[in-house]
């Protein structure tokens, strides 16, 4: 039993068609800058190209994400890397098809005995023959039909990373770090001004 399933795009459309989304959306943007803004179009040009190349990069990179199974281990390899979960460590798969973070739909996670995780992903990337697969690699399997953050803390204590074991609380973080860098380069601008 051997089975190799590929990073799926925009909620299966697929690395091409979201290019081709990517551009138009840069495309329009340029336009848009060059109407409202008295600006050189070869400047909004350069910006608009430097812009869509860095998130066709960021694309190409996660278009490498590919999961292979075996009988002997789980190989994943990301956007920057490759692991190898080795089956035999893997004592439980925890697959959710709804976990209750804003953003995450499903949620899988390959455990061991001590329910640290080998490996977890949002399920929303890979193909359902891939999900398939993926939840019969362990000892032990647990599907949910739902799962609430303080659910998964209770029963798995380590299987959810901070953001979404205490999503209010990375919330939080995170807006009160945007209002600091927002006000922070308000402040320079207004230094400048001067």
């Amino acid at each position: 039993m051997q089975h190799e399933g590929r990073r799926v795009f925009a909620e299966g459309r697929g690395l091409g068609p979201s290019l081709a989304w990517l551009t138009g959306s840069f495309a329009f943007a340029g336009v848009f800058l060059a109407v409202i803004r008295d600006v050189e179009p070869l400047v909004v040009a350069v910006i608009t190209l430097v812009s869509w190349a860095f998130f066709v990069v960021l694309a190409l990179l996660h278009a490498r994400g590919r999961v292979r199974i075996t009988p002997s281990e789980v190989r994943i390899r990301g956007a920057l890397g490759e692991w190898v979960v080795p089956r035999h460590e893997i004592a439980e798969v925890v697959h959710t098809d709804n976990l209750q973070v804003m953003g995450t739909n499903g949620y899988l996670a390959l455990l061991d005995d001590r329910g640290e995780p080998l490996w977890r992903t949002s399920t929303k990337v890979w193909p359902e023959a891939t999900l398939v697969e993926l939840r019969s690699t362990g000892r032990r399997r647990t599907h949910l039909k739902s799962l609430s953050p303080q659910e998964a803390r209770e029963r798995w204590p380590r299987m959810l990373p901070v953001s979404l074991a205490y999503p209010l609380w990375a919330f939080s973080i995170t807006f009160v770090t945007i209002l600091l860098v927002a006000g922070g380069i308000v402040a320079l601008a207004v230094v400048l001004e001067r």
